[in-house]
């Protein structure tokens, strides 16, 4: 199932096409919106896209927007981890099934690893080892402080998204 189909609109615009939704990127404003709302849906609702969504913020033109876009991006993903981060430090009170599930795998990982350094959180935003759904919900878990956390998750994330935007670019010849 595609996720995503381009169309090079004739004023240089594009309209990125999604769960068969147009997103318009027409303006500036509205991609930097639109990029800080999906990253946070995507970091909410963890389904694997958000690398994809990185990938065609890179194919957006003109090329000066794909940095605000990413940066927004980022910004929306961290945001939307900090759900996941927050229902770490409350998983005692998380009744779904599937979330319990999720909640418990990361309160395993912790219990067999204490402390979850900076090294681990790094990695896993920039890499995605261990996955970096879990490793959120057991920073959580294990009461990581907040602010090394968004400091080292927005870093990872931005390398992350920032190197996978910059691979369409490679291909396209303005």
């Amino acid at each position: 199932m595609l996720f995503f189909r381009f169309q090079a609109a004739v004023s240089d615009a594009t309209t990125i096409q999604f769960l068969g939704y147009a997103i318009d990127f027409s303006t500036p404003w509205l991609a930097v919106a639109w990029a800080l709302g999906i990253g946070f849906a995507l970091a909410v609702i963890p389904m694997g896209a958000a690398e994809l969504v990185a990938f065609a913020a890179g194919a957006l033109r003109p090329a000066g927007i794909i940095g605000p876009v990413v940066v927004s991006f980022t910004c929306g993903h961290v945001a939307g981890k900090l759900v996941w981060f927050w229902l770490g430090t409350q998983e005692a009170r998380v009744r779904r099934p599937h979330v319990r599930r999720v909640i418990d795998d990361a309160k395993a990982i912790t219990a067999r690893h204490p402390a979850i350094g900076a090294a681990v959180l790094a990695t896993s935003a920039v890499a995605g080892l261990p996955p970096f759904h879990l490793t959120t919900v057991a920073a959580g878990i294990a009461r990581y402080p907040l602010v090394p956390f968004v400091a080292i998750t927005f870093t990872g994330r931005l390398v992350r998204f920032g190197l996978i935007a910059l691979i369409p670019g490679t291909f396209v010849f303005d």
